[in-house]
């Protein structure tokens, strides 16, 4: 009987001194702030994708100083990569592996070396024969973004993502002009798509105003 406990109590501490490093593998919290919003950029913060978890958004704490602000969620829909790298960092002009489901106007995010890269969707469409600009691919696809480009030298096979309508909720100051503090805070503000990014957005800004802490959870297949 005796035995029977040690052996039972050995396995029981294995266990325990394995799970640290086995929960160590796996996305759990994470925290971003944004806290120099503007008219033209209000506060935004984005969290990258996992490709083996859902993001779902837990808290935010903010700044406004209007009345009819809200906090705008959006996540990754449709994916694309970068075919061919663009002539200079500022390119409007991208080629991708195919234009299936892209929407004019939407957020599109590139993810290049780690880092994410945003821009709107001005225009897509395809060369249909060899062109130089295409580096003598036929019949490439391409997209036509806002000035500026990226802002990056692309590589072939960037991830890129177009991102969705938003979903909001009110995140009202009590009167114009005035700052306000506020906390939305529940199991599930928002709940992105799997393998996705999340971005959320205080808008419209008066002035200036602030993500002052957005925190999310990346849910794994195996939490």
């Amino acid at each position: 009987m005796k035995n029977i406990f040690i052996i039972g109590l050995t396995a029981l501490t294995l266990a325990f001194s394995l799970q640290p490093s086995a929960l160590g593998a796996l996305p759990t919290f994470k925290t971003l702030t944004a806290t120099s919003g503007t008219i033209a950029a209000p506060a935004t913060v984005t969290f990258p994708a996992d490709p083996n978890s859902q993001i779902r958004v837990i808290l935010a704490s903010y700044t406004t100083r209007t009345n009819n602000s809200t906090l705008s969620f959006q996540s990754g829909e449709a994916a694309f990569y970068q075919t061919i790298t663009n002539a200079t960092a500022s390119s409007i002009t991208n080629f991708i592996d195919h234009t299936n489901g892209l929407l004019a106007t939407r957020t599109m995010i590139l993810t290049h070396s780690g880092t994410l890269y945003t821009n709107q969707l001005a225009s897509y469409g395809n060369y249909s024969g060899t062109n130089s600009v295409t580096g003598g691919v036929t019949n490439a696809c391409f997209i036509v973004l806002g000035t500026g480009g990226w802002g990056v030298a692309s590589s072939v096979g960037d991830d890129i993502q177009q991102m969705s309508t938003a979903t909001t909720i009110p995140a009202p100051a009590t009167s114009n002009g005035t700052d306000l503090n506020g906390l939305a805070t529940g199991d599930a503000l928002y709940v992105g798509n799997y393998g996705r990014h999340v971005m959320v957005t205080l808008t419209p800004c008066l002035t200036q105003n602030a993500l002052n802490s957005v925190s999310v959870h990346y849910d794994s297949q195996s939490q």
